[in-house]
């Protein structure tokens, strides 16, 4: 209509389509981004930077998020501009409309996914029929997979997640989420079924026609996230609020099923296994499964029960009471002994101390635990009221 090339641009002054008309691609392209940066955004369509380029910004109000610019002179201005501004309220409008196609999309798969997890009488074959409508292929096999945020409380819920933090914050970080794990998924040719299970943690059931190709799906999954770039503020897509951290997530993998209604019900064992490796210590893992996370993941499940926590209470009380006291450093100390194995030499090298410095300090910590150190049955019980005790003021 404008007998002239067009491109739209997003706010970072990447390309996200053109129209070259006549024009060669490669001549209108060419050292785009510096030359849009010389270009500066106008309120009104108009021509401006020392191309003059005509240009008319692109979104809803003040939620913009693009410019259509036709980088060329052209005979009729105002009927470009014309033009244009009823091309960028077009896109502006699909772009709403998609982003609630989406939102639908994701509201539908979040109610298949707990009627899956509490069937009450739901067939095999109901749940594939209805898995199936909303994109999910038959496979041979289905895998249970849970995303948690690291940020999140251990065992939170909805209202929790309000009084800790910012609810608005942790649901847009979910739909951050979700889009990158649907991208994932399609560069992939992968499907799965994928919704929000509770504050801070997303389920999903991901399918696979071979039991060889679970791993590289996860770590697909896995790099997606790793590599993805947080949004740098809010947006029509939901990104980040200013001055929240880019938030990470641990994957917990449940075991290979069937059945799709068996993989459901191991969403479960996937979330235990995701919320446990969000409080693992050292080099982080792609993705986790019962097996990595093993006494801990045993621990995090009891930390709740009082006559565990009354256990951690006896065995740590002298040091926890020490510490209250001001006398900091015993409990870091205990630590420290109980996974070196009781090796004072490597102790010693590690905090910098002079080995009688060491030896009276561990002398005050048998004393304040009323314990002998070198008992392997006493190192057994304090490290597991230890490991508990951190669990619960993770």
């Amino acid at each position: 209509m404008i007998g002239a090339p067009v491109v739209l641009e997003d706010l970072s002054h990447l390309v996200l389509a053109f129209s070259a008309g006549q024009l060669n691609t490669a001549d209108l392209l060419d050292d785009w981004e510096r030359r849009s940066r010389t270009t500066p955004s106008a309120s009104e369509t108009s021509r401006s930077g020392p191309e003059a380029w005509l240009q008319t910004s692109v979104g809803v109000h003040r939620q913009l998020w693009g410019r259509l610019v036709v980088p060329m002179p052209l005979d009729d201005d105002e009927a470009a501009a014309m033009v244009l501004e009823r091309a960028a309220q077009t896109l502006a409008i699909n772009r709403l409309a998609e982003r609630d196609r989406r939102e639908l999309s994701h509201q539908a798969q979040a109610g298949l996914l707990n009627a899956l997890r509490q069937p009450r009488g739901l067939s095999e074959g109901e749940a594939q029929a209805r898995a199936a409508a909303l994109g999910l292929r038959r496979s041979s096999y289905y895998v249970p997979v849970v995303f948690r945020s690291d940020g999140a409380s251990a065992g939170s819920s909805p209202d929790d997640a309000a009084a800790d933090g910012d609810p608005l914050a942790g649901q847009q970080e979910e739909r951050a989420l979700l889009e990158q794990l649907a991208r994932a998924l399609k560069s992939g040719s992968g499907t799965a079924l994928t919704a929000s299970i509770r504050s801070g943690s997303v389920g999903m059931i991901l399918a696979i026609p071979a039991k060889q190709l679970e791993d590289p799906m996860l770590q697909r999954l896995a790099d997606a996230l790793a590599s993805a770039r947080p949004p740098s503020g809010p947006s029509l897509d939901g990104g980040r609020p200013p001055g929240h951290p880019e938030v990470t997530w641990s994957i917990g993998v449940g075991r290979l099923r069937g059945s799709l209604l068996e993989a459901a019900a191991g969403i479960d064992e996937a979330a235990h296994v995701a919320e446990t490796a969000a409080t693992l210590p050292g080099g982080r893992k792609p993705f986790y499964r019962a097996t990595d996370v093993r006494l801990r993941g045993l621990l995090a499940l009891l930390r709740k029960d009082p006559r565990v926590q009354q256990f951690v209470e006896s065995e740590l009380e002298g040091v926890l009471n020490a510490e209250a006291r001001g006398a900091e450093g015993y409990l870091e100390l205990l630590g420290q002994y109980l996974e070196s194995g009781g090796n004072k030499a490597a102790i010693a090298r590690n905090g910098y101390l002079s080995r009688p410095t060491l030896y009276a300090r561990l002398a005050r910590l048998e004393a304040l635990l009323a314990v002998d150190l070198d008992d392997a049955e006493s190192r057994t019980s304090l490290h597991v009221a230890l490991l508990l005790h951190r669990l619960r003021t993770l």
